[in-house]
């Protein structure tokens, strides 16, 4: 325990988080969705629209971190720069009660980069009604405050050691499957080509940047591919001239914040709007070789044995976003939440997770997981409707997939009456003579007929392994093997999907 001008508050290290940390990417102040992002380079929307927009976006993927997690770790700057999250303590109000519990009992754990303190002063710009109002939070409560070391040398090197570990991805960026990156990306195949040699771009400003002084920084990145001339990159000044520049600024952004993650040993929590983890194409990049082999077979014993009764259509709020702070710190009290922490922690601590009859098991596997989950969202709906009368409702049917990613493809199955597969992307000819990663994620989804509005989502990555041997011969028995299973092919399309990820961190080493 350390305390700075009358504020008491613990001193936690990575080692010192509990089971199910997440980082919420969304409260990245420099983080905004693909549409808004596309709009404004086009000209199709004002920057006040876009981050009007963005404000809801930001609140809802905020309390889903509160709702899907055991733990959110947020940059200090964060807590009380973002409107999203300032707005619940600037004034007397449950919710302030609320935030400041979430705080003391180490909900909500603010990271710190260098500070002794999390009310020491900025050396940056701070809106000074949030600050202020930080502080009289600080000095009310005992939070627990996160930096990757103590030791002053030691959270150095550690410092140093992250900044290079993202050096290292923006170095090797001439070495992606563009045509898998333009899929992701959303880019017409005609303008592959161009998309290629912008990254190609990126990647030798980043390497000259390294042989000067060893690393390359996210705002330089800005700086040169994405703001004007002169601009500084908080201010979202950007600039639709510079070609590409909306997507690099998408895979620039989600590769720094999955780096913070892993290295603090947390779940990514990429929002809706942005860009899958699998976008990054790590495996390719960074092969493990000691990851487990996997099947095909394996994998389509999985999908058959899996049964997913999850409980029947029922109204649902429309977004986290409807949730209050109170709203959740009453609901993470409840048997349901209590019951789907229990049963996701033993899921994700389960080593033979990848063996059929434990994945499919109906009281420990994913199956239980997902049920839990359900029962859970719908105790959140009801506490809102029972609240707030004019909540924003949606009718909801839970709907659950498996996602198998195998290196820069991905085979969706939809569970229900009629399981079904669909095919996104393609395996390349690059693994033709060699393993392929396999990534397998559990995404409990909504249908509404109605695109983006029950953002309730939950997505998790539960098996990671390899097809051995031939990457792209496994991956076309895998989809063969669906077909002589009996799931119908319900179609193919070139994009990836689009789900917010709960993404399990990467090993550090």
């Amino acid at each position: 325990m350390s305390s700075e001008a009358n504020v008491e508050f613990d001193r936690i290290q990575p080692e010192d988080l509990r089971q199910v940390p997440v980082i919420a990417q969304a409260l990245d102040n420099q983080w905004l969705a693909a549409g808004e992002l596309r709009g404004l380079w086009q000209g199709q929307l004002s920057r006040r629209a876009a981050l009007r927009h963005q404000d809801d976006r930001v609140r809802a993927e905020y309390v889903r971190a509160l709702v899907n997690g055991e733990q959110v770790v947020v940059n200090r700057a964060y807590l009380y720069n973002n409107p999203a999250v300032v707005r619940d303590y600037l004034s007397d109000s449950p919710e302030r009660e609320a935030f400041k519990q979430l705080l003391g009992e180490g909900t909500l754990v603010p990271f710190l980069w260098n500070e002794a303190s999390p009310v020491q002063q900025p050396l940056f710009g701070v809106e000074e009604r949030g600050w202020q109002a930080w502080e009289r939070v600080c000095q009310e409560t005992r939070p627990s405050c996160l930096r990757m070391a103590w030791d002053e040398s030691a959270n150095a090197q550690d410092g140093t050691a992250l900044g290079r570990e993202f050096s290292r991805y923006a170095h090797d960026l001439n070495l992606l499957d563009f045509p898998a990156l333009a899929r992701s990306l959303d880019v017409s195949a005609d303008r592959q080509e161009q998309l290629r040699q912008r990254f190609l771009d990126v990647a030798d400003f980043s390497n000259a940047r390294i042989r000067e002084r060893g690393l390359v920084l996210r705002d330089e990145l800005y700086r040169r591919f994405v703001v004007g001339d002169g601009s500084n990159p908080a201010d979202r000044d950007y600039d639709p001239t510079r070609e590409f520049g909306a997507e690099i600024k998408q895979v620039v952004d989600l590769a720094y914040n999955v780096n913070l993650a892993d290295r603090l040993g947390a779940f990514a929590l990429t929002p809706q709007g942005s860009l899958p983890r699998s976008a990054l194409q790590e495996p390719v990049l960074r092969w493990a070789g000691q990851k487990a082999e996997l099947s095909p077979e394996q994998l389509v014993e999985i999908m058959r044995r899996t049964a997913f009764e999850v409980v029947q259509e029922g109204l649902y709020v429309e977004s986290f976003a409807e949730l209050s702070l109170p709203d959740v710190l009453s609901l993470r009290q409840t048997p349901q939440w209590q019951r789907y922490l229990t049963r996701l922690q033993a899921l994700l601590a389960d080593p033979g997770v990848a063996d059929p009859s434990r994945f499919a098991d109906q009281q420990h596997g994913a199956p239980a997981v997902v049920s839990a989950y359900v029962a859970m969202v719908r105790e959140a709906s009801n506490r809102v409707a029972r609240r707030k009368v004019a909540a924003r409702m949606a009718r909801w049917t839970p709907q659950v997939e498996l996602l198998v990613e195998v290196a820069t493809a991905s085979v969706r199955v939809l569970f229900g009456s009629h399981p079904a597969f669909e095919i996104l992307g393609e395996v390349t000819r690059a693994f033709a003579n060699r393993a392929a990663p396999v990534v397998v994620r559990l995404v409990v989804n909504r249908t509404t007929g109605r695109a983006e509005q029950a953002r309730l989502e939950s997505s998790l990555r539960l098996i990671e392994g390899r097809f051995a041997g031939s990457g792209l011969r496994q991956w076309e028995t895998l989809v063969a093997d669906l077909r002589k299973a009996g799931f119908a092919e319900v179609g193919a399309i070139g994009g990836v999907a689009q789900v917010a990820e709960l993404s399990e961190p990467e090993p550090v080493g």
